[in-house]
């Protein structure tokens, strides 16, 4: 798999996470090693982006984190980008 940004990746955990998932689940859906998910799902937490529901073990997308779905795909339409995964940040680099 190319290099991604970071954005790209938190975008496609949260994704994973819209009905709910577990930590395979997550790291299968967004193609990560169970270290970088590790700290990933800690950031995302903290940020108010991913909630765990300890009674169901699941990571859940949080209003918050919905919203930042929303932003990345409204960036991505406005800047025209053909595939809506393309990392945003390919755009500003010299």
């Amino acid at each position: 798999m190319k290099y991604r940004e970071h954005v790209d990746i938190v975008k496609a955990i949260l994704e994973s996470t819209r009905t709910g998932a577990s930590k395979t689940q997550i790291m299968y859906k967004a193609f990560l090693s169970y270290t970088l998910l590790v700290n990933y799902l800690q950031i995302l937490q903290d940020k108010g982006l991913l909630r765990y529901n300890k009674k169901t073990m699941r990571y859940k997308l949080t209003k918050k984190g919905n919203q930042f779905i929303e932003y990345y795909k409204k960036i991505a339409e406005l800047l025209d980008m053909d595939n809506t995964n393309m990392a945003i940040n390919q755009l500003f680099k010299t």
